[in-house]
């Protein structure tokens, strides 16, 4: 039914070589060749990081013009350990990130839009993770005797495999998107905007678990570090047919956790997906969308006290179905990312999934 129906769509009885069919097929073509041009990226070579995605919807440039407000819940769940990206037994570590994420955005002009992020962060881990030294060179993320040819202990546990809990406020994000490019046609339209912005450090960096011992960076509240953030999205839809592509590169300064200085790795994240309508009437007051895509995140390797730690950095690919529901003013999303692919460095945790819910009141 679905192949019967989409060439019904593609062909309502007009040769290819009508005019509006070629410029159909070029925007297509254009948006495939971004999500392309995307997936190419995997010849890149993370520890996963949760506090360094930035939440954008399926489809963010349906949904951050004029005034709205966006809720976001997501959930990270690690628990897969890796030896430079080859399964091994795990023990029992297990590091979760539970993250509520509030976004304001408003439009300046019909071009111009500005974001504000806020995001609050529950993180847990518990079990140990193994870490060891060659020549002189730490590696895991964690303190522990660096100068002595002990293992690096972990920050955000005892050091000993003890759990570890964190809550509060993390860093916020400000953020401009311009959009450069928009061509509408009755039956198609294209966008192109590009982004830019500052994450702050508003979340504590020296939360410690019931011991009194200061948690790993990854599960601290924030990072202690401003952050830079360069970004693009387009969305290009043809009738029924959407082609989405994202990516946003962030980077990361010096910060801190406890007394030391800690610094995340420089972070690429990136999806493409298509996007079908189930329902039928566009001017309806609920449609319907189903969507599937690849997602990926890149990060790089982080410092402590400015050694690199080598059990940290790489790249993850994820592949990425979803829903989003339009009524009226109000979208609903979800997606489930399931984690296909691990390339990390040394031996560290890897995402097993992610899950992202999303509301978002469209005001004006």
């Amino acid at each position: 039914m679905k192949i019967k129906h989409f060439s019904t769509v593609l062909l309502p009885g007009q040769g290819t070589g009508h005019p509006g069919v070629l410029r159909h097929w070029q925007h297509l073509l254009a948006g495939s060749g971004a999500i392309v041009l995307l997936i190419c990226l995997l010849i890149l070579p993370a520890r996963a990081c949760d506090y360094c995605l930035l939440t954008q919807g399926i489809s963010p440039l349906e949904t951050s013009r004029g005034i709205g407000l966006r809720l976001d819940q997501r959930y990270t769940r690690l628990g897969t350990l890796f030896d430079n990206g080859r399964k091994i037994d795990n023990a029992g570590a297990l590091e979760t990130h539970w993250t509520t994420q509030f976004t304001l955005f408003y439009s300046l002009t019909p071009r111009l839009t500005v974001l504000g992020v806020v995001p609050f962060a529950r993180r847990f881990q518990e079990g140990e993770e193994h870490h060891h030294e060659e020549g002189g060179q730490a590696t895991g993320s964690g303190l522990g005797s660096l100068n002595k040819g002990f293992p690096a202990a972990r920050l955000l546990d005892s050091g000993s495999g003890a759990n570890g809990t964190s809550f509060g406020l993390s860093d916020i994000s400000l953020l401009l998107r311009y959009q450069v490019l928009q061509t509408h046609t009755l039956q198609s339209t294209f966008l192109l905007s590009l982004q830019g912005g500052l994450r702050i450090p508003t979340g504590k960096t020296d939360a410690r678990n019931g011991e009194g011992e200061v948690l790993d960076a990854h599960i601290q509240p924030g990072t202690g570090a401003f952050s830079y953030l360069f970004g693009a999205s387009t969305n290009y839809v043809w009738k029924r047919i959407g082609v989405t592509a994202n990516a946003l590169y962030s980077v990361n300064t010096r910060g801190e956790v406890g007394d030391h200085r800690y610094e995340f790795g420089n972070a690429f994240n990136y999806d493409g997906s298509f996007r079908y309508r189930l329902t039928n009437a566009i001017q309806a007051p609920v449609k319907l969308f189903a969507s599937l895509g690849v997602a990926g995140e890149y990060r790089g390797k982080e410092k402590l006290d400015n050694l690199t730690l080598d059990d940290t950095g790489g790249h993850t690919l994820y592949l990425a179905p979803g829903v989003q529901l339009f009524y009226r003013q109000l979208v609903f999303e979800f997606s489930f990312w399931q984690a296909i692919y691990h390339d990390l460095n040394g031996e560290q945790l890897g995402e097993s999934f992610k899950t992202f819910g999303g509301l978002t009141l469209l005001i004006r």
